[in-house]
């Protein structure tokens, strides 16, 4: 898509998200880790116990 509309592939990658996305940032940053080129998890959801 980003090619079509802009002519070009991007050339980073990031993930930001909060509350339960913030979670997932957690866990594709242990996944994924070469997927992205950064991530910003914002008060993620973790159950430590």
């Amino acid at each position: 898509i980003m090619e079509r509309v802009y002519g070009e592939n991007p050339r980073f990658t990031y993930y930001v998200g909060s509350s339960q996305g913030g979670r997932e940032g957690l866990t594709v940053a242990q996944r994924y880790p070469a997927d992205y080129d950064g991530i910003i998890s914002n008060v993620p959801i973790v159950n430590f116990s």
